[in-house]
């Protein structure tokens, strides 16, 4: 990846990595909180929050994508658009992933959690590399990014499973 390349895609996760931390740390928090307040209600808690990320992550992930002209445009950049475009799918894996590291803290599943976390830094690190040396630039960067979170979010619905357990939890108790 060349230099300028390589500013391309620092500038993209950077923006990136501002919304995911805002996103990751409340959601995962929450349920963490909550799961480890009433382990009994461990999974209609995972499923109402996992309700509350389609419009929570849904509506982030679809106002990074839209929003992207502005950013690019604010950051006198055009060249960033789709690379920010095809990034609007991280923090839509990740918003999900997040209810469910939550989910794993709160029942006190730490090697659980753990392996995933370190599962999802390594594929990471893996596809982003395999991308970029295969010759697809900053967009291999971005895509391999998108690719780990969207695999590690399949591999945590796996993991987790359906869960049962009778119980309702509002959505605005997790908020």
């Amino acid at each position: 990846m060349r230099d300028d390349q390589f500013g391309l895609y620092q500038v993209v996760v950077s923006v990136v990595s501002i919304v995911n931390a805002v996103i990751i740390t409340g959601t995962y928090q929450s349920v963490s909180r909550h799961v480890s307040a009433r382990p009994e209600q461990a999974n209609p808690i995972k499923r109402t929050a996992l309700r509350l990320q389609l419009l929570v992550g849904g509506c982030s992930a679809l106002g990074f994508f839209l929003l992207a002209p502005l950013v690019a445009n604010y950051l006198n950049d055009p060249r960033l658009i789709p690379y920010l475009r095809l990034a609007s799918l991280i923090p839509l894996s990740y918003s999900f992933y997040a209810v469910f590291t939550g989910y794993f803290n709160g029942r006190r599943e730490f090697l659980t959690q753990a392996a995933l976390d370190v599962t999802y830094s390594t594929l990471k690190l893996g596809l982003i590399v395999l991308l970029v040396w295969l010759g697809y630039g900053v967009a291999g960067g971005v895509g391999g990014f998108a690719l780990a979170s969207a695999c590690i979010l399949g591999g945590s619905v796996i993991v987790a499973g359906k869960g049962e357990g009778a119980g309702n939890v509002r959505a605005r108790d997790l908020l």
